[in-house]
């Protein structure tokens, strides 16, 4: 304790003043850090309020966007078609041939049409046949749609054809085209490779190998090649495979 007369004698006075002055910052700092501490808890809750606020509006501005006055109506739904719409251009090979057969069967209005041969495309078909009243002369009549066909453009025909024509000829309504889905997907399965296609069909005699009228449904890659053709009758029965 100091006496009231003045410092103790043998202690120094500047170390006294040097205590004091260290603990005066030491109370200093202990407010400031205090005061940070309060600023920032208040700011955090300032910034949560507003984030608050602000999303509360863009709810509000939203709402009365879709339901107020001047709203914008909400689109509706895309329509699917349903699973009956009409197909897109046929598929002679895989689906039905029938509308170009009944268009070959009109080419002289109901009367018999004799058939040299009938080459048929998956979206067109040709078929060669016999002039009425002139026997050694054949037409050809191309269907691409529809229900009519173009033609007739005459062929040209070698004398040893000509011959042989009585032979080749055949009735069309020999052949059903409603058969054709079911030998081009069995001909298909025939040439198992990857990327193998049906690129066409033939219908006629096929002499002098066979006498009966056969139906040959082609395969083939239409890049590297290497398929063949799978023979039928008519109704659709098997008859050989030759790659």
């Amino acid at each position: 304790m100091e006496p009231a007369g003045g410092p103790i004698i043998g202690e120094d006075p500047s170390k006294r003043w040097l205590a004091r002055m260290l603990l005066g910052l030491l109370v200093v700092g202990v407010a400031v850090a205090a005061l940070v501490l309060t600023t920032r808890g208040g700011g955090g809750d300032d910034d949560v309020a507003a984030d608050r606020v602000g999303a509360a509006v863009v709810d509000d501005a939203a709402t009365e966007s879709t339901t107020g006055e001047g709203a914008t109506a909400t689109p509706p739904p895309t329509e699917v078609p349903p699973s009956t719409a009409p197909a897109g251009e046929p598929d002679l090979l895989h689906g039905d041939a029938t509308q170009a057969f009944g268009a070959f069967a009109d080419i002289y209005e109901g009367a018999p049409v004799k058939v040299l041969e009938i080459l048929v495309y998956p979206d067109w078909a040709y078929v060669d046949v016999q002039v009425p009243d002139e026997p050694t002369h054949v037409d050809e009549y191309t269907w691409r749609g529809g229900d009519g066909v173009s033609g007739p453009e005459p062929q040209q025909m070698l004398d040893m054809e000509i011959e042989e024509l009585p032979d080749k000829l055949f009735d069309l309504g020999e052949i059903d085209p409603t058969r054709f889905p079911g030998m081009t997907e069995q001909a298909r399965a025939q040439f198992p490779d990857e990327g193998m296609e049906v690129t066409h069909v033939i219908v006629d005699r096929f002499l002098p190998f066979d006498t009966r009228v056969l139906v040959r449904v082609y395969v083939d890659h239409p890049e590297r090649g290497g398929g063949g053709y799978v023979e039928f009758t008519p109704d659709g029965g098997f008859v050989e495979t030759v790659s």
